[in-house]
């Protein structure tokens, strides 16, 4: 997917290279890209596409088969990369060399902070975290449905407390009344604290004051201290720019807001036109709408629709709408669309595909499916399944729709021979670190082989210490191994 739906292109000047580290960015040319893909030109942005399911991997409704792709994280430009395991509701952006197949995988969270207010009796609901107001999302015609999750259980706004950490990702977009962008939440996860106690704020500059080197993300002041990096080193900050802002020191206040010094500011930049840059694909919320021009605004990327074609042709373009943009960035780094699709339940969209195997099984309104939470009671229909019902083990194909910290199914199929993604737990043994491989036994069924990948993430658990270790395993059977995914320790 190229650009913000799951990424934006761009003209790198290393071939086929893929970019995992400081070095390899210097021997780029000192560029900003730390990920690439699709035949070389193109990368990931900040502004990419949101996780809808798992059958592989789900982005704003399409499939990718993400089994041999690394899934990664930035803490900072510093910290660089690091092996992840994507989430409902994330903002991910994927590099592609053949559509449908990931070479990559990236989570971009929007906000990463400590909950600073909340208004959950506001409609909508809302919180602010380092400077962002976040906007809860529970219509499922205004784009994807806010997923809450995290440490302790977190079931909505009204369970978050002031000084909470909390990651948020979602789309961004220009609130007029404000004069600032906001975040409109399509996850809120609760963690135990700040990942390296870092804050990561991405948005759009405002209030841009080159003397004091110093801009607003949304009610933050960032400035750059005389320690501060900016990356690409060559770049000159701007009012419009989208970037990124990394920082482990305690926000401040001032009589305009909270203020930050930032350790790290990355300026993102979509690919032009003459630079050689593919077709982009951005996914976001409408704002700043010009009904006569037919342009508009995702992200803060400018989006110029006039000789788009909407699908569905029944709909018009309107303010708040999430859309996908496929088009091509011209010299000015304008989107010129060639189509805007409108995403919603209304379109017949699915608000939530998940495929896997049944885990954590209480009862038929509560059990888990990759990770996620689901609940089938109620008009859940139940498809090709056994006459006792659900079950732990068993593989299930499921449609729903987010509720909170779950998934209501709306439709559960369950099939005997899967070919996608399984989840077995047990107990390892017979570990070796140097083939990649151990034995995994289930309490009630026959052990068998595992083998790892260097993209495959660990969770809890290391290679080292796999051995006893009671994991949950995720992956796809190949020569009679499974091979792993994702490894999880399970306490």
């Amino acid at each position: 997917m190229r650009s913000s739906i799951h990424e934006v292109r761009r003209a790198l000047g290393c071939g086929l290279a893929i970019a995992l580290s400081a070095a390899l960015l210097a021997a780029c040319g000192g560029d900003e890209v730390a990920r690439t893909g699709g035949g070389g030109t193109g990368i990931a942005s900040n502004g990419g596409g949101t996780v809808t399911g798992f059958g592989s991997l789900i982005v704003d409704g399409e499939r990718w088969d993400n089994r041999a792709a690394p899934v990664e994280v930035e803490r900072s430009p510093a910290l660089g990369l690091v092996a992840a395991r994507a989430r409902l509701g994330q903002r991910v952006e994927i590099d592609y060399t053949s559509r449908g197949i990931a070479d990559r995988v990236l989570i971009a969270a929007t906000v990463i902070g400590r909950v600073s207010e909340i208004s959950a009796a506001a409609t909508p609901p809302q919180f602010k975290v380092a400077g962002q107001t976040v906007r809860v999302n529970l219509d499922p015609n205004a784009g994807p449905v806010t997923v809450f999750d995290g440490v302790g259980g977190l079931s909505g706004a009204a369970a978050l407390q002031v000084a909470d950490a909390v990651e948020v990702h979602g789309s961004t977009l220009f609130d007029a009344q404000l004069n600032r962008h906001v975040v409109v939440a399509s996850r809120v996860e609760k963690l135990a604290g700040l990942p390296a106690n870092l804050v990561r704020v991405s948005g759009v500059v405002q209030d841009y004051v080159a003397a004091s080197s110093r801009f607003k993300l949304g009610e933050l002041t960032v400035t750059l201290g005389s320690g501060s990096v900016l990356v690409p080193a060559n770049r000159v900050l701007a009012n419009g720019q989208q970037v990124v802002v990394w920082s482990d020191d305690p926000l401040g206040t001032s009589a305009t807001g909270p203020t930050l010094v930032a350790d790290h500011v990355r300026v993102i930049e979509p690919a032009a036109a003459a630079s050689g840059a593919e077709r982009s694909q951005i996914a976001g919320i409408v704002s700043r709408l010009n009904q006569t021009t037919a342009t508009f605004e995702i992200g803060g990327f400018a989006v110029n629709a006039r000789a788009a074609r909407v699908v569905p042709s029944s709909q018009s373009l309107a303010e708040g709408r999430y859309v996908i943009v496929d088009g091509s960035f011209d010299s000015s780094n304008v989107l010129q669309a060639s189509q805007v699709r409108l995403r919603s339940r209304g379109n017949n969209d699915i608000e939530v595909e998940l495929s896997g195997t049944i885990t954590d099984y209480v009862g038929i309104d509560n059990f888990k499916v990759r990770g996620v939470t689901v609940t089938a009671a109620g008009d859940s229909q139940l498809s090709a399944c056994p006459a006792a019902g659900l079950a732990a083990g068993l593989y299930v194909e499921i449609r729903g729709e987010v509720a909170g910290d779950r998934v209501e199914a709306e439709r559960v199929r369950c099939v005997s021979n899967p070919t996608g993604i399984v989840t077995v737990i047990g107990v390892a043994s017979m570990v070796s670190t140097t083939a990649r491989t151990f034995t995994l036994t289930p309490a009630a069924a026959a052990a068998q082989s595992v083998r790892w990948t260097s993209t495959t993430h660990f969770d809890g658990v290391t290679a080292d210490t796999l051995a006893a270790s009671t994991v949950a395993v995720e992956g796809y059977v190949s020569g009679g191994s499974l091979v792993a995914t994702s490894i999880t320790r399970r306490n």
